[in-house]
């Protein structure tokens, strides 16, 4: 009935039927122009963070360290330990389920530096352990390396992810580029460490086309420089990581004075 009344002439006929469309409210809550309102904060203000470089040298010290351990296990078998194609494909498959495994631990109790200590501890005697293994031990220690590596990499991650969501806290309009930022430093680093990595191993390891004497020499330089690489690096990235988290821990306890 409205819409006939209104009808009646044209000009009534489209305002019954089209909204109202920039007239003022004479309401007390009147809608607010979309140019007066607040400019999003940019989100390059996190670069200026007190506590985002160190957060982000954890993260990637982390980051690096699992995808050196990830990437080098197979030629460190190989390689170092000489071992059948067997434990070639069995001992990255124990890495990868006692990882997954260790990921279900009820780790809510624990701080974000009590997990991450925790877990650089297993790391760390997996790597003393991938120091002093040969290929005469049995395969059960190898396993164990393997088991040693997978808990101590989910530990660490956990507590590496755990600084990032500390540091975004409740401001999540800024989350997409704070773990953005943490992702290309992780992606960046991993792929630097690895060209030199193995520009290192093709010097080391020289080709295939030698005689049987180098080639022999040339096998057991590979083997050597593969375990300081499975070794070392890992320590290398869990002392940055140590000095990152409290480098983090001051920058907190600065903040609150």
């Amino acid at each position: 009935k409205y819409i006939e009344e209104k009808g009646k002439d044209g000009d009534g006929l489209e305002e019954a039927l089209l909204p109202p469309v920039g007239i003022p409210s004479d309401s007390s809550g009147s809608e607010a122009s979309i140019s007066d309102s607040p400019a999003a904060p940019s989100p390059f203000r996190w670069l200026l963070h007190p506590s985002f470089l160190p957060t982000a040298l954890l993260y990637m010290s982390t980051r690096l360290s699992i995808n050196i351990t990830n990437v080098y296990v197979v030629f460190y078998l190989r390689d170092t330990l000489n071992l059948p194609p067997t434990s070639l494909a069995v001992a990255p498959l124990v890495m990868y389920l006692v990882s997954f495994a260790a990921s279900s631990l009820p780790l809510s109790a624990l701080s974000r530096a009590a997990c991450y200590l925790g877990g650089l501890a297993f790391v760390l005697s997996a790597c003393a352990t991938a120091l002093l293994l040969s290929d005469y031990h049995p395969a059960y220690t190898v396993y164990l390396t393997a088991a040693l590596f997978g808990v101590g990499d989910t530990l660490v991650m956990v507590g590496g992810v755990g600084a990032v969501n500390d540091l975004v806290g409740d401001e999540t309009d800024g989350a997409a580029f704070v773990y953005g930022c943490m992702s290309f430093t992780d992606k960046l680093s991993s792929g630097l460490v690895v060209l030199a990595v193995q520009a290192g191993r093709e010097r080391v390891c020289g080709g295939e086309s030698q005689e049987d004497d180098a080639a022999e020499e040339a096998t057991d330089a590979c083997g050597t420089f593969v375990r300081q690489i499975m070794v070392w690096l890992p320590v290398a990235c869990g002392a940055v990581a140590v000095v990152a988290l409290a480098w983090i821990r001051c920058k907190r306890r600065g903040g609150k004075r």
